[in-house]
């Protein structure tokens, strides 16, 4: 037996059998079909979504099931981390960073709202995942906080303190959290990438740099047109903003569109080669409205993500790829579920609770 036929055999049908169950429409029609909240509540139980029914029926309030889903989705990760030799097993625990580090801007932006805005959002504090879900954080310690210091000392023996230890509290004051949070982010996909380079194959390192590397992409090109084109920061400040990887930082149109005067930067020619029908749709909209172009964007690197997975599941079977479809493939049916729940909330038509799914 080949190493990837040992390393993906046990796991490999279990997650196909998954996937084949999320990508069913049957559940997300019967929801939409549903007239009221409660109706589409009621099509999960029975389901292995019977969870966030019971979730429901306990508080009445969909934001405690978005926790509910946090906390099963943790749950899958560790699960599925436990069917795997330690190598692969290492890549799945740095891809569940992903969801801790979301939880910890969550809890951040509490904390500044609180301190900093002296706004009280103490009551969002229920909506965060306390559990430990890779590194040992202080969650409490960071909501109570007072100062920056404070959020430091939350974070002592994490690979994020040292993330924080770049920012003063001066930083924070005058900045925000933007410029904390795309280090964070910066420092994801590198501990990702050494995951992904430590022990695992030729085929896997592949896999994992060509699929990550579009949610690279994703986030410079959102970063670089909002920052540099709309908001025109100074050339080191957009440059700080880059998460290094990708294509697009490859290219000269990018290097141009940094050094360029603000007023004369040109996201059509910082796209036309690299992502000529993302720079075709930009110069449709003209330039005119951020929030469409940031959806335009989504969009077409979202297909991009979408034609990779499929790929994932009609080659080789024995591989990172069915991982990663996988992950996917859950995080978008929990996406899904909680648009139909959201847009039955608040009685939207169903071509609107549509468009909020794609």
């Amino acid at each position: 037996m080949s190493d990837a036929v040992s390393d993906y055999g046990f796991i490999n049908a279990k997650l196909r059998a998954k996937i084949g169950k999320m990508r069913d429409p049957g559940l997300i029609e019967a929801m939409l079909r549903s007239k009221t909240l409660l109706e589409a509540v009621q099509v999960l139980r029975g389901t292995e979504y019977e969870h966030l029914a019971l979730a429901y029926d306990q508080t009445g309030d969909l934001q405690s099931l978005e926790l509910d889903q946090r906390h099963h989705q943790i749950s899958e990760y560790k699960e599925i981390r436990s069917y795997l030799k330690p190598s692969i097993g290492d890549f799945v625990t740095a891809l569940l960073e992903k969801a801790e580090i979301e939880n910890l801007k969550n809890a951040i932006r509490l904390w500044y709202g609180n301190t900093v805005l002296h706004r009280l959002f103490s009551f969002r504090a229920g909506y965060l995942c306390s559990e430990k879900i890779v590194h040992d954080i202080d969650w409490e310690a960071i909501l109570n906080g007072v100062s920056w210091q404070d959020v430091l000392l939350a974070l002592k023996g994490t690979p994020y303190f040292q993330v924080a230890a770049q920012f003063t509290a001066e930083d924070i004051v005058r900045d925000g959290l933007f410029y904390f949070e795309i280090e964070l982010d910066k420092g994801w996909f590198v501990n990702l990438s050494r995951a992904s380079e430590k022990d695992l194959s030729k085929a896997d390192r592949r896999i994992a740099a060509a699929y990550y590397g579009t949610d690279i992409d994703l986030k410079n090109i959102l970063h670089l047109v909002r920052c540099g084109f709309y908001y025109k920061l100074d050339a080191e400040k957009l440059a700080s903003v880059v998460i290094p990887g990708g294509t697009l930082d490859a290219t000269p149109e990018f290097k141009a569109f940094i050094a360029a005067p603000p007023e004369e930067r040109d996201p059509i020619k910082l796209l036309r080669h690299a992502f000529p029908g993302i720079a075709r749709d930009l110069k449709a909209n003209g330039g005119r409205n951020i929030a469409k172009e940031t959806m335009l964007i989504e969009k077409h690197l979202d297909e991009i993500r979408t034609a990779e997975m499929r790929r994932f599941l009609v080659g080789d079977p024995f591989n990172l790829g069915i991982l990663i479809a996988y992950f996917e493939a859950y995080k978008n049916r929990d996406r899904e579920i909680r648009a139909v729940l959201f847009g039955k909330y608040f009685s939207w038509p169903e071509e609107r609770i549509r468009s909020v799914m794609a």
